[in-house]
């Protein structure tokens, strides 16, 4: 059996996208139309699909293993009756988990500021027959209700470390010089504006301003109804997080650490 290693695979690869653009505009649009990658979660209890666009989406198959206290603590809280705001919801992967994990009867609104990401996140939650439980939302969340300037690191779907600050996102070296103003928003206005139920949890990863976020939702994180919050925090957020969080009567419950500089906060309501 003879096996083909990527060194000879991709100038093949170079010369049959060649060829494909030289063919007509209605032939290209059949093919591209009809080439439709699909990867599956890596979570063995259940079989949830992901569409495959890019690298990045590609990388998001191994969501659990990559967060594996993430998986335990949905485990833990998602069951039916609760409703999740994935906040930063990237793709959906955690989303798609949390709707299988409450077999249906759970609500999870999906918040995603990233065109491409947003897009493809649409895609999976149809992939999934999930449209009845999970809800995607284009927007980002903050303090106050605004447009702002979404700085993108990269335009391919499943990319992280956008940035609301550009000077952040060009002193981690991941700028490509683009940005488009996007709609901001309290999540506690935007609960009253849609009638959006309260949550039961909320999964917070937004690369930054986590502390602007929970600034925006201090009304329902303090509800008697917000059981948990898993949040990813820089070592350079998570003073002013924690000390937010516990004001709002939750208490830090595990602390688990991701990359060299980030951290997985749990905390729950006693």
């Amino acid at each position: 059996m003879i096996t083909l290693k990527g060194n000879v695979l991709r100038p093949l690869f170079k010369a049959l996208i060649s060829s494909v653009r030289l063919l007509p505009n209605d032939l290209q649009i059949q093919i591209k139309q009809n080439i439709n990658p699909v990867g599956s979660l890596d979570y063995p209890a259940s079989k949830i699909q992901m569409c495959l666009n890019s690298p990045w989406q590609l990388r998001r198959l191994s969501s659990c293993q990559k967060e594996p206290e993430t998986v335990a603590w949905l485990e833990k809280h998602i069951t039916p009756g609760s409703v999740l705001f994935d906040i930063g919801a990237n793709i959906g992967a955690y989303s798609l988990l949390a709707n299988r994990l409450g077999g249906g009867g759970v609500r999870i609104y999906s918040i995603e500021p990233g065109f491409a990401n947003f897009a493809d996140l649409c895609q999976n939650i149809l992939l999934n027959s999930a449209g009845g439980t999970i809800v995607p939302l284009q927007f980002g969340l903050g303090k106050v209700n605004q447009l702002a300037s979404f700085n993108y690191s990269n335009l391919a779907p499943g990319a992280a470390f956008h940035s609301w600050n550009a000077s952040t996102v060009v002193a981690l070296g991941r700028s490509i010089g683009f940005s488009l103003s996007t709609v901001v928003v309290s999540l506690d206005s935007i609960i009253d504006l849609l009638g959006l139920q309260q949550p039961t949890a909320i999964k917070l990863d937004v690369d930054g301003p986590e502390v602007e976020v929970l600034t925006g939702a201090k009304n329902c994180i303090k509800a008697a109804r917000m059981r948990t919050i898993l949040v990813e925090v820089s070592a350079e957020t998570e003073t002013a997080t924690m000390k937010t969080l516990q004001e709002s009567g939750l208490v830090l419950r595990q602390r688990h650490a991701r990359g060299s500089n980030g951290f997985n906060l749990i905390f729950e309501r006693d």
